[in-house]
């Protein structure tokens, strides 16, 4: 935040998203519940990393303290869609840095983790397409 105001010209807009908590939304969650039960002693944490940041106070304790001012925030609820839970597995597991977690714990667990995601997915959200929730903060503040 420092750094921003920093660069940032005077009136200048600093507008920026981070992803609500992970409970409100419902893909990821989904996966990272399923993930951490295959790990029960040392769960990967990646799905708790990009849900982390979302404390509105936190947020604007930070962006007030290095001097924005104007701070808004607005919460944004949206469909996330897939064509399938197969499709939606795939990214789920091997879109993002938690395949290696999982790779270096039992790479020989991964079919098994993809069939419970997928069948997961498929029960509570449908086969194809899938449509869940999900749920961002859009930030703006002013220098």
């Amino acid at each position: 935040m420092r750094e921003t105001y920093r660069v940032l010209k005077p009136s200048g807009t600093f507008l920026f998203n981070v992803w609500d908590a992970i409970e409100h939304n419902d893909l990821p969650n989904l996966a990272h519940t399923i993930i951490t039960k295959f790990f029960a002693d040392n769960p990967p944490d990646f799905y708790q990393i990009p849900f982390s940041f979302h404390d509105q106070e936190t947020i604007r304790s930070l962006l007030s303290t290095v001097g924005f001012r104007e701070i808004q925030m607005s919460l944004v609820p949206l469909p996330s869609m897939s064509p399938s839970a197969d499709e939606v597995t795939i990214g789920l597991v091997h879109g993002n840095p938690v395949i290696n977690a999982i790779r270096e714990r039992s790479e020989s667990s991964l079919p098994e983790i993809e069939a419970a995601i997928a069948a997961a997915v498929a029960t509570q959200f449908g086969t194809a397409p899938v449509r869940a929730k999900m749920q961002a903060l859009i930030c703006r503040a002013v220098r």
